[in-house]
């Protein structure tokens, strides 16, 4: 059927454009503030590019296969979709290759099958026309179409769900100690699976989850050893370029950048999981502070904790001066604890090793 107009109406087709952009513009806020990553090693502004590229490249393939070939209006939701979800793919591969090589082979393979079904169909009927065959490609195309939207989707949600409503990407399969009176979580007890800190093949070659898991046993380790009175729980996620992780006290969680536990060495997330434990710490340290008399407040064991207090309320990132950040008494301290422990439980993988 005929959907374009003889007479050109160019309200009607500056209306078009401008809801057109408008949700472009709506798309790409929310994929920008929940998905976006860059890409490989691009910078920021690289990444950007490459994806406004993907996705005009995308709305324009869709436009001339319902245009061109579908002969139908096009649609200009799916069509944007399809380029973000590209991007999605191009970027996350890395971090799900499993959830997308399936979902994409699923789609695939599916659209296929569809495709043949309908193309053989026009053969059962013996609609030997040409009018006929053209019929049952575009009827083909269109539900191959269909399909890997709809598997693209599937991928945007299935990395979008978690960081919406969970605030991560991968979360690991050990669960948070949940007290600090269990003997299970002590270096001695997990040293072989701390030793995969300490052992560069076997991290190199680490599933991010596998990876993830040895972290979590590492904070289950500072909780039950420094007596902190909540569940640490880590997760890695996206984050921004220059941080490597940060404790967020309100959830008790710790949050692993998910580029840094892709690139860096074991010894260094060992490192920065001891770090963002040790503020789990202070942070308990100011809460026995707060409890504690008047009267008593001024000995020298809440010194420490009354520093920290007035730099968690004004709290330097380092965003805009690295050196306030660093200076700050309660990041001295917990670079101060993580070097130490990382170079203990380095000690003791050594030893495990060496005795056996």
């Amino acid at each position: 059927m005929q959907y374009i107009e003889s007479k050109f109406d160019f309200a009607e087709a500056l209306d078009t454009l401008f809801g057109h952009v408008l949700l472009l513009a709506i798309m790409w806020i929310w994929y920008r503030n929940v998905f976006f990553r860059c890409f490989a090693k691009l910078s920021l502004t690289e990444s950007r590019v490459l994806l406004f590229c993907t996705v005009l490249l995308g709305a324009l393939l869709g436009h001339v296969i319902d245009n061109y070939i579908l002969k139908k209006k096009p649609h200009i939701f799916f069509n944007l979709l399809f380029g973000f979800g590209l991007y999605a793919v191009m970027t996350y591969i890395s971090i799900k290759p499993q959830f997308i090589i399936i979902t994409i082979s699923v789609s695939v393979i599916i659209a296929f099958a569809y495709s043949l079904w309908t193309i053989r169909k026009r053969t059962h009927n013996n609609e030997d026309t040409i009018i006929s065959t053209v019929r049952h490609v575009r009827k083909a195309i269109a539900g191959s179409k269909q399909i890997v939207s709809i598997g693209v989707s599937v991928i945007i949600a299935g990395i979008g769900i978690p960081i919406i409503f969970g605030g991560y990407l991968i979360k690991p399969t050990v669960q948070a100690a949940k007290t600090i009176d269990s003997e299970e979580w002590t270096v001695s007890n997990k040293v072989e699976e701390l030793s995969l800190f300490f052992d560069e093949d076997r991290w190199q070659k680490a599933s991010l989850t596998t990876k993830l898991d040895a972290c979590q046993i590492l904070a289950n380790i500072c909780r039950v050893e420094w007596g902190i009175n909540n569940e640490l729980n880590v997760f890695a996620s996206n984050a921004p370029e220059f941080t490597f992780g940060y404790y967020n006290d309100h959830e008790h969680t710790i949050l692993i950048n998910i580029d840094y536990l892709l690139t860096a060495p074991g010894p260094e997330i060992c490192d920065t999981v001891v770090h963002e434990a040790y503020h789990a710490l202070e942070y308990r340290m100011v809460d026995a502070y707060l409890a504690a008399p008047d009267d008593m407040k001024g000995l020298e064991i809440y010194q420490d904790a009354a520093i920290y207090m007035q730099e968690f309320e004004n709290y330097q990132d380092g965003d805009d001066d690295y050196y306030l950040y660093s200076n700050q008494l309660c990041e001295k301290h917990a670079r101060v604890w993580a070097e130490y422990m990382t170079y203990e439980i380095k000690c003791a993988v050594n030893d495990y090793y060496e005795g056996t």
